[in-house]
């Protein structure tokens, strides 16, 4: 991928360029945090993308601006509360050689570098925590219902709470369900368990989730209702921290 260099008010605002043999013309993307995409056919000349820029200086200029003003105005994931099984335990911050939490006696120790986000620090330890008691969880689960043995991973997802490969018996949960209280991540649980058996949304697949978790409905509606909303604030926080691309990054010329 190569890049090019805008200028926009005593700014420099790095452009990446990308081929793209699908593109129908020229296209530019800005994400929440500002960083610029243009993509284009492969055989477009190197003039055409210079002349696109340079007529929409103003405009990419204010885009970008808006963008890094909407990043910076996003509510921030809560940093003095770790939730965990939905409870909230409190987190005491201290300066830092290097960022990492740690849970003892019912309280989180957030040893915080210079310059580095809570946030990322504190998913750290969700993820080790999470990891062990989730993959028993399901286990636990899976055993009480008569089932063979399943594998299951563990990992941070921003748009799923779980999945399931029946052929492979195989199991991933989200880490994050961990926020939310043991019986709503039994039902996902269960969810992905009745793949197993019926990998569709039919209705065989339903009565069989039903059977075993009679109020999922409403479990369900508590995750949509507090989990995802969390999620979405993530990853557009995600997004919205990553650096900007230093000029040393960049082989492209400034316009």
């Amino acid at each position: 991928m190569s890049s090019i260099f805008l200028l926009y008010e005593g700014q420099v605002l790095p452009v990446r360029y990308r081929p793209n043999a699908r593109a129908r013309g020229l296209k530019l993307t800005c994400s929440l945090g500002g960083d610029l995409l243009l993509t284009s056919p492969p055989d477009t000349p190197r003039q055409a993308l210079y002349r696109f820029l340079e007529a929409n200086r103003d405009r990419i200029g204010r885009q970008v601006m808006a963008a890094r003003q909407r990043a910076e105005a996003l509510p921030q994931p809560e940093e003095d509360v770790f939730v965990w099984l939905g409870e909230p335990l409190p987190v005491i911050r201290k300066e830092g050689a290097r960022s990492q939490a740690r849970l003892k006696d019912g309280r989180v120790s957030l040893s915080m570098a210079p310059g580095d986000w809570p946030h990322e620090a504190l998913e750290r330890l969700r993820q080790r925590l999470a990891t062990p008691f989730l993959a028993g969880l399901a286990q636990e689960r899976a055993e009480a219902l008569g089932l063979t043995p399943i594998a299951v991973a563990v990992r941070p997802m921003f748009s799923r709470y779980g999945s399931c490969q029946p052929d492979r018996r195989r199991l991933c949960l989200n880490s994050y369900l961990t926020r939310m209280p043991r019986e709503v991540i039994l039902s996902v649980v269960d969810h992905e368990l009745c793949h197993l058996s019926c990998p569709g949304h039919d209705e065989a697949f339903y009565q069989a989730l039903y059977h075993i978790c009679p109020k999922y409905a409403h479990y369900r509606e508590r995750l949509k209702r507090e989990l995802s909303p969390y999620l979405v604030n993530i990853r557009l926080n995600r997004r919205a921290r990553r650096p900007h691309p230093a000029l040393n990054d960049f082989d492209g010329p400034i316009l």
